[in-house]
């Protein structure tokens, strides 16, 4: 039984496709940046705005990225955190059909925001935007307002355009 459940597993993992994330916003400082994640502790990953793209894994409702071979951390959002954590099985997101579309989280694709300061572990977020969510309640002065594309990451459209 248990080798059925992995082929099964393993069938379901192949049809994963790559995406990478980039900010769409009217804040120039920020549209077009990537979205990438930075390691945080304890088996999660903070996600940062930069010129680095990363590839995660999209499998029609959640993303996924791999650590090593032992095992995959899932974005979720806790707190006001949009991370990648090996704690959860992940957020239900959707993406807009088409080839390249934007991210929704809890039925919406608003509530992200690029932050700096955040308080983060390493503070990475003195000199980066930090993707924050903050859906039912007022960000901090200074953040920046965006929504999250994905992108095929065989994408021939180029980062930043044609959105």
């Amino acid at each position: 039984m248990l080798f059925k459940q992995l082929v099964v597993v393993g069938f379901l993992l192949k049809l994963a496709v790559a995406i990478q994330l980039q900010a769409k916003s009217s804040h120039p400082e920020i549209d077009g940046l990537g979205i990438s994640s930075k390691h945080t502790g304890a088996g999660t990953d903070y996600l940062y705005l930069g010129k680095d793209f990363e590839n995660f894994a999209w499998n029609g409702n959640s993303l996924s990225k791999s650590v090593g071979s032992a095992y995959n951390q899932y974005f979720t959002v806790k707190d006001r955190n949009p991370q990648f954590s090996v704690s959860d099985k992940g957020s239900k997101l959707d993406f807009l059909p088409s080839r390249t579309g934007t991210l929704h989280h809890d039925d919406s694709p608003h509530g992200f925001y690029a932050c700096k300061n955040t308080g983060d572990p390493y503070s990475y977020s003195k000199d980066n935007y930090q993707l924050q969510y903050y859906k039912d309640q007022k960000p901090p002065n200074g953040c920046l307002d965006l929504v999250i594309v994905g992108c095929y990451s065989n994408s021939t459209a180029p980062h930043g355009k044609g959105y």
